[in-house]
């Protein structure tokens, strides 16, 4: 109930702290995370289940992703009352869409980068981990013409690669 509080809302009951918190947690993950970053929430799961309407168990992980092509929250929803106190979606958040539910279990399976690429470095029958001369996960140009000198046509093969995949 400290959330009320911190907000001056007079009413001081249980269900207005728990809609003033859904609306924060929908507008916080409404929200693009800067570019090559991630917005992290740590919460319960009743709170996941007011806020997007989804019941996750204990430990579970949701990912979720802003939906910009969409109006934002501010022009969709606009505000809504809690109690005394008027709560406003802000501009830059979004509807999200769920796009991973992950049990505890599940995430302990997962490969990282580091592993994917320790992977591909030691196995010396991967094509494209031997293509990958300086083993950053991204083939260039130069390293791409660099595997097929012997073909004239190698950069023109990468560009059309580049422009359907990139």
């Amino acid at each position: 109930l400290e959330v009320l509080a911190l907000n001056n809302i007079t009413e001081i009951t249980k269900l207005n702290a728990l809609k003033w918190q859904a609306y924060n947690l929908r507008n916080f993950a409404g929200k693009n995370p800067a570019p090559g970053k991630n917005n992290i929430i740590v919460t319960h799961g009743f709170n996941i289940k007011l806020s997007f309407g989804t019941a996750v168990d204990e430990g579970y992980c949701m990912v979720l992703k802003p939906e910009d092509s969409e109006l934002s929250l501010a022009d969709s929803i606009g505000s809504l009352a809690v109690a005394n106190q008027v709560f406003e979606f802000d501009n830059d958040a979004f509807p999200v869409n769920a796009i991973a539910r992950m049990t505890p279990e599940s995430a302990l399976l997962m490969q990282t980068c580091d592993e994917v690429r320790s992977d591909a470095i030691d196995n010396q029958d991967d094509l494209l981990a031997s293509i990958d001369t300086d083993h950053d996960m991204k083939i260039t140009k130069e390293e791409f013409t660099a595997a097929d000198e012997k073909s004239s046509y190698s950069q023109d093969a990468f560009d059309f690669i580049s422009s359907v995949f990139i």
